[in-house]
C-alpha cells in the first residue's frame, strides 16, 4: 500500500492488525529533496503533549496529576523513557516550568497541585519526550463528612505539522 508517499506493508501476521498512518497524522512532516536527513523535520520526534484543562489548589481543593508512560505494551513498540515538562497556565502559576523525574516506560509519575503549584488555579500542559504518554486528573476537597471529587479528562494535544525554520535573507 502506498500512502503519503511511503510504503507501507505488513511484516509479518503479527503485524498483520497494526495500524499504518500517513506521518501528517502523527504530525510529522515528510522529509523533502535537500532536508538534513538528522534534523528534527526528517524524523520522528518522540513526543507526547497533555492538556489538563483544569488544575487547582485554592479554597480547600487539590488536584492529582498522573502521568503513565504507556510505551511498554503487547504490540511490539520499543519501550521508552522520558521526562515531561509541565507548563502552568492561570492565577499563581510557577514562574517557570517543572520538569519531572525520568518516567520508565510501564509507570506512572503522579503528584499534587498543592505540592508542585501551590496556590495554583488554571491549566497545565504537560511536553512529554515520549510516545505514549497518558494523563488523569482528580480534583479533590474533603469537607466534614464525605469528600466531593470530580475526574478531569486529560486530553492528547496533535502536534501539529512543522516545518523547518527559515533562513535569514531568504
Amino acid at each position: 500500500m502506498l500512502l503519503n508517499g511511503r510504503k507501507y506493508e505488513n511484516q509479518s501476521n503479527q503485524n498483520r492488525y497494526r495500524a499504518r498512518v500517513p506521518d501528517c497524522w502523527l504530525g510529522l512532516s515528510s522529509p523533502r529533496q535537500g532536508d538534513n536527513p538528522n534534523s528534527v523535520y526528517g524524523r520522528l520526534v518522540p513526543e507526547t503533549r497533555l492538556l489538563f484543562p483544569y488544575v487547582t489548589n485554592v479554597t480547600g481543593w487539590d488536584t492529582d496529576i498522573a502521568i503513565s508512560n504507556t510505551s511498554l505494551d503487547p504490540f511490539g513498540t520499543t519501550p521508552q523513557a522520558g521526562t515531561c515538562t509541565l507548563y502552568f497556565y492561570g492565577a499563581s502559576a510557577p514562574s517557570s516550568p517543572i520538569t519531572t523525574a525520568s518516567i520508565a516506560a510501564g509507570t506512572t509519575w503522579a503528584t499534587q497541585a498543592s505540592l508542585t503549584a501551590p496556590g495554583f488555579n488554571g491549566y497545565m500542559i504537560a511536553d512529554c519526550n515520549f510516545f505514549f504518554a497518558h494523563g488523569v486528573g482528580a480534583v479533590l476537597k474533603s469537607v466534614d463528612g464525605p469528600s466531593i471529587s470530580f475526574s478531569v479528562p486529560v486530553l492528547v494535544i496533535p502536534n501539529l505539522l512543522r516545518s523547518p525554520p527559515e533562513s535569514a535573507g531568504q
